[in-house]
């Protein structure tokens, strides 16, 4: 897990596959708004603000996933 703090109101994380498991995430569910996923996105983000200190109370959260396979097929921008 790779933890970047962009800036006061705004943290990146970005997961290996590996992650995603402990975390039992996955982009075929992440857009269920079920018990169990936000269960695991609090657990995630309680880890990431332990290490951190990163914390915005009762601000939105924004979550975007993306995998290796759909970077690789990205096509290269033409010079």
């Amino acid at each position: 897990m790779e933890l970047i703090v962009i800036s006061p109101t705004r943290l990146k994380i970005m997961l290996t596959e590996p992650d995603m498991r402990r975390y039992a995430l996955s982009a075929d569910t992440a857009g269920c708004a079920d018990g169990e996923t936000r269960r695991s996105l609090r657990r995630l983000f309680d880890d990431a603000r332990k290490e951190t200190g990163f914390e915005t109370p009762r601000a939105p959260a924004a979550v975007r996933y993306s995998s290796p396979s759909w970077a690789i097929r990205m096509p290269r921008p033409r010079r």
